[in-house]
């Protein structure tokens, strides 16, 4: 819908909303656990709201990708003024693998749009970025994959296919099996062999305990054992037991040399200033749990050590699922959190609502124990309890209604009960029934069959099929619309579908009347208003076209589109809007672009800020940002991903003091945190084959402030030595080149 077409009082009201977290807030899932603190500017008007501000990590988190935990540093979200958000990310995290004996913290980069996101990967000691890339995948180097390619071509594909994240089988194994992480994966025997699949189960039994086990499914008999104990980040034990039998274990500990790096003010929220320090928990209402198990739930948040929202979060978790185990579903405990006037201390109380013991019982029809999990799992005492009834009641019947039961019936109600809580489940299946006939009148444009395909086959169709238009209409009719908008009939309706039950043939007829309207083609698109912007400039950003249908939501998404273009030219304060226009006695449309380019705002000032070893015009030079440069937010992003490419910041964030009100002048403000110039690391290792090795290496980061890094590696055994020295360049005669 364009602007146009809304009513005039809805066009009048100007938005003005600030939405600001006054505590973090807390995303946890197999994907990710971070804290995340939102500064959120919504302005407009209410048909056409515009999304501007920043939400940023409040504390180091993690993420899982492809089944490797990532320490998660950085994570910052910019929305840049748009209708629909296609923000800037910047996403900093690092692992730490061991590939042919030497220890990589290997750092992953993501930057740009949302629609543009691309990565980057460094690591101490330096490696190549296709190295990296291959050593995550398949464990294997370069070097290793280019004397055995078609092998390891197979291994990368069979582990995308079975990755953690996008194999059902193995996420179908991890909740059976109770395992952290399942996954089958290729390993080659040998050059002469063919890649073999291995089945690998990984648990963690404590905060830095991991035990993994892995069998090759081609050979019962091999088979391999690890143990990992991580004490701290920088100190790690492993013991192994490999398919041939031998066994063995190492130590390795890294040694940060440098002191902490230095931060400046608007880096990465989580490492500036340190976390505050827990004061004290206390209790309000009886938790009614032994002390054991509430000191166990309990045990991360420690007073004397520093605090996060994610510890807390973790510790809530562990008691709400003490609590459903011992069968109190209505449990509800309300932390709060006071801080210290200088923020450098945390108070926490924890206000127990235990409740009466919850029973629900299921009568009438057989409900698997499988949905009674879930029903329990979904139960929560932050809900009042007509709440939680109504969520099972929908859950229980969405999966019969799956299952075809199209007459399926649920209640759920409270009973009376003495000292307990108690829920009955009442739930007749009924029959099981088919779509026989599916009849659509009204319909030129598109054939039944394109309509049948669009009603079932939307992103996250909760039913299969035609079953859409049956017990969830809407989103199935807007999937349908959708279709006949980018054919451009933008005045295309659908009256709700009928849908008609035949009891003996245990079938439903569903009948479709549509009214399609007339097709609208765009007739010519115009644009207003625009001065130092050219025609030609203008038309390449936009798919709206002469002589092609006109589609509303494409006319949306490209005022989004110019706005975004507008500004990357330095129009900061630009302004876009759209106008349609009928031709009379003509169903074809007028397009109008209105553009307010507004004055162009420069870069007036350069800070750099949180630099020790790094010199000012290096870091400015590399992230190619100059006094007088037209500004532009896509620009500071490309900025940082440069500075990160470096590989010797640990955090970049370029940002934007807010301009005098009226000025055009914008100063940018460069902050880093630089790694430490130098690390320590040694290891020892014993096997029963090559008994006793050692290993020491020490990393030379950022040599002379000029982002050069080395590596010095010494490693002996009884049966082999090996001494190694790598030097990685980011400038050869001016030149940027990674060498």
């Amino acid at each position: 819908q364009s602007e146009s077409e809304l009513p005039a009082f809805i066009r009048d009201v100007g938005l003005d909303i600030s939405v600001t977290s006054a505590e973090p807030i807390v995303f946890k899932n197999n994907l990710a656990n971070v804290e995340i603190l939102a500064d959120v500017r919504v302005s407009g008007n209410p048909g056409l709201p515009l999304f501007s501000g920043r939400m940023q990590n409040a504390e180091v988190g993690e993420i899982f990708f492809s089944g490797r935990r990532f320490v998660l540093e950085t994570a910052r979200i910019d929305l840049l003024g748009q209708r629909i958000p296609d923000p800037n990310l910047e996403i900093v995290a690092h692992t730490q693998i061991t590939h042919n004996l030497e220890p990589l913290d290997v750092r992953l980069q993501l930057s740009g749009s949302s629609s543009d996101l691309r990565y980057t990967l460094t690591s101490i000691p330096p490696r190549s970025k296709e190295d990296l890339s291959l050593i995550l995948l398949t464990g294997r180097s370069l070097e290793e994959v280019r004397g055995n390619a078609v092998d390891t071509l197979t291994a990368q594909t069979i582990q995308f296919f079975t990755s953690p994240i996008a194999s059902p089988l193995t996420r179908t194994l991890e909740r059976v099996l109770q395992f952290e992480d399942v996954s089958i994966e290729p390993l080659i025997i040998s050059a002469e062999a063919d890649p073999g699949a291995r089945f690998t189960l990984r648990k963690r039994i404590s905060e830095g305990v991991a035990l993994t086990y892995s069998i090759d499914v081609t050979s019962t008999q091999n088979q391999t054992w690890i143990l990992d104990y991580r004490l701290k980040r920088n100190f790690a034990l492993q013991a192994f037991r490999k398919d041939n039998g031998s066994y063995g274990g190492s130590l390795r500990h890294s040694i940060p040399i440098g002191g902490k790096a230095a931060l400046g003010a608007g880096a990465a929220p989580g490492a500036a200033g340190g976390r505050p320090i827990l004061s004290g928990i206390t209790f309000e209402g009886d938790p009614g749990l032994p002390s054991e198990k509430l000191d166990s739930a309990l045990r991360r948040l420690r007073e004397g050590r520093p605090f996060s929202y994610s510890l807390l979060s973790d510790a809530l978790d562990r008691l709400l699922k003490i609590y459903k185990k011992s069968g109190f579903a209505n449990a509800n405990i309300r932390p709060t959190v006071t801080k210290s006037d200088d923020g450098t201390k945390a108070e926490v109380l924890l206000a127990f609502s235990p409740g009466n013991p919850v029973r629900v019982v299921y009568t009438g029809d057989k409900v698997s124990s499988r949905v009674q999990r879930s029903v329990r799992k979904g139960w929560t005492g932050l809900l009042p309890e007509d709440v939680n009834l109504d969520e099972a009641r929908g859950l229980i019947l969405k999966k019969f209604h799956r299952k075809g039961y199209y007459e399926a019936r649920v209640d759920a109600e409270k009973r009376d009960a003495t000292n307990e809580s108690l829920y009955e489940i009442t739930v007749a299946k009924g029959p099981r029934y088919s779509v026989r006939d599916f009849n659509v009148e009204g319909n030129a444009a598109l054939p039944a069959d394109a309509i049948k395909k669009a009603a079932g086959g939307f992103p996250l169709a909760e039913y299969k099929g035609l079953w859409n238009l049956v017990h969830n209409p809407r989103p199935a009719l807007d999937s349908i619309l959708s279709a006949y908008r980018e054919l451009g009939y933008s005045e295309a309706r659908i009256r709700r579908p009928q849908v008609a039950s035949d009891e003996a043939a245990r079938a439903v007829d569903i009948r479709l009347v549509l009214e399609e309207g007339p097709r609208r083609m765009v007739h010519e698109v115009s644009f207003e208003g625009n001065v130092a912007l050219s025609l030609d400039e203008l038309r390449s950003v936009i798919q709206t076209a002469q002589k092609k249908p006109f589609n509303p939501g494409l006319v949306l998404r490209d005022k989004d589109s110019l706005l975004a273009f507008c500004r990357s030219r330095g129009y900061r304060l630009a302004e876009v809007e759209t106008e349609t226009v009928p031709l009379p006695g003509d169903p074809d449309i007028d397009v109008v672009f209105k553009i307010s380019e507004g004055p162009v705002h420069t870069v007036s000032s350069l800070e750099v800020a949180g630099a020790r070893r790094s010199r000012d015009d290096f870091i400015l030079k590399t992230a190619k940002i100059k006094k007088g440069d037209i500004f532009s937010f896509q620009s500071l992003a490309a900025g940082q991903k440069r500075l990160y490419d470096l590989g010797v910041f640990r955090a970049v964030n370029i940002s934007t003091p807010e301009p005098e009100k009226g000025s055009t002048d914008v100063p940018v403000v460069v902050d880093v945190m630089e790694e430490p110039p130098f690390t320590l690391t040694y290891g020892v290792r014993y096997n029963n084959e090559d008994k006793l090795e050692g290993q020491v290496g020490l990393s030379l980061v950022n040599l002379l402030g000029r982002a050069r890094t080395g590596y010095l590696s010494y490693r002996r055994s009884s049966r082999v030595w090996d001494a190694r020295f790598s030097l990685k360049l980011p400038y050869v005669l001016g030149l940027r080149a990674d060498t």
